[in-house]
């Protein structure tokens, strides 16, 4: 599978001036996957291109799985230009529509540092080291937006934007997994070659045996001060026991395992199933999970909480541990159908996480009890 075309200046002009009547989209800094580019509003909300089939899922989403999706937040009018420097400029001056109410504009921009974007390194390993905090997969999105939105440039036309939250706009140093979600599809693509191909990556990968597929990683590196990144393709190249093994990592900040991160994963993992179970007229086709947690943590409080089921009750860091369903082009509820069951495509994926963080946090007890035994049996002789 070709790697996209590799980009190390944004397409998007960042411009930190705007008048009082006009609101500039931002690029933003943590897009792990997916195709439609991501854009930073304000402080607390992000946009992407409409997707008529997405919005409607977002207007009839059950009120049980909101906790476990992004806060739908309207729909905002953005004008589309060329700067001088040829970049796409992205605005609007209008207040977004809502269901609930108007949003109100609130002119935040991203500070220099936060936008510094620095050479790519990349290791042995294949991942990626970057200097700056832009997750390089944003510039691949950059370039597919810019392609698609030349007719809008030519003839002035403004497009659709949703809003949402920003799931990560509380974090310092965000680490997210995409996962992409399940093993069926649904038929509605527009040609069977693009229904073929995506039934062919689901054929080769970790999809058709673990209902998963790793979409897109971030993980920031405490020690050096910096994010190591992986994209979808990487995901591809994984089997089952190496997918395992990639989410072992993501939970492990390069000394000890996070097991506090872990155990808040397999709580809300486990609630997210059980809500999903009673679900009977949804199907989440191609949709992704998105694995949050704060890379940046005082390895104290991992260190004195002896148990970790206790932790929520002494810490309130496990709070920074988030589990969100996205990307809901192509799902569907059903409200005018007899009841089909739950999404059991969906749900394979969910038992085969839970079950992978459980064995992690038991292998994790069995290495500190035999390392404990170790030195014990050292210390007596």
């Amino acid at each position: 599978m070709d790697e996209p075309m590799c980009l190390t200046e944004s397409l998007v002009s960042n411009s930190e001036v705007s008048t009082s009547e006009e609101t500039v989209l931002e690029t933003f800094s943590h897009q792990v996957g997916g195709r439609s580019l991501i854009l930073t509003y304000n402080r607390n909300t992000v946009c992407k291109p409409l997707n008529p089939q997405e919005l409607r899922f977002y207007l009839d989403l059950p009120e049980s799985l909101r906790p476990f999706t992004p806060h739908y937040k309207g729909v905002l009018k953005v004008a589309v230009q060329i700067d001088d420097a040829g970049k796409l400029k992205l605005t609007s001056s209008e207040t977004p529509t809502a269901c609930n109410g108007k949003i109100r504009i609130n002119n935040v921009l991203k500070d220099d540092e936060n936008l510094s974007k620095g050479g790519n390194l990349h290791n042995g390993d294949g991942s990626l080291h970057s200097e700056g905090s832009i997750n390089p997969w944003t510039f691949h999105c950059e370039n597919l937006l810019y392609e698609s939105l030349k007719e809008s440039v030519n003839n002035n036309k403004p497009i659709d934007f949703m809003l949402m939250e920003d799931l990560v706009h509380n974090y310092v140093s965000p680490c997210i997994m995409d996962l992409k979600m399940g093993n069926t599809m649904h038929d509605s693509y527009t040609n069977e070659e693009k229904y073929e191909r995506q039934k062919a990556k689901v054929s080769a990968s970790t999809s058709k045996t673990l209902g998963l597929r790793i979409a897109g990683i971030q993980i920031y590196n405490q020690d050096l001060k910096k994010y190591i990144y992986q994209n979808k393709y990487f995901g591809f190249e994984l089997n089952d026991q190496s997918f395992k093994e990639e989410l072992s990592k993501f939970v492990h900040n390069g000394n000890q395992l996070r097991k506090h991160v872990v155990v808040s994963f397999l709580e809300k993992l486990q609630e997210l199933y059980k809500c999903l179970e009673k679900q009977d007229k949804l199907r989440f086709f191609s949709s992704s999970l998105l694995l949050i947690y704060e890379g940046h943590h005082n390895e104290l409080c991992e260190n004195t909480s002896s148990n970790a089921s206790n932790y929520s009750q002494r810490n309130g860091q496990d709070e920074m541990a988030a589990v969100k369903m996205i990307d809901f082009a192509r799902s569907f509820h059903y409200t005018q159908m007899i009841p089909i069951g739950a999404d059991e495509s969906y749900l394979l994926g969910l038992r085969n996480l839970i079950k992978m963080f459980q064995e992690i946090l038991l292998e994790e007890e069995t290495h500190n009890h035999n390392s404990f035994s170790r030195v014990k049996e050292s210390t007596n002789n």
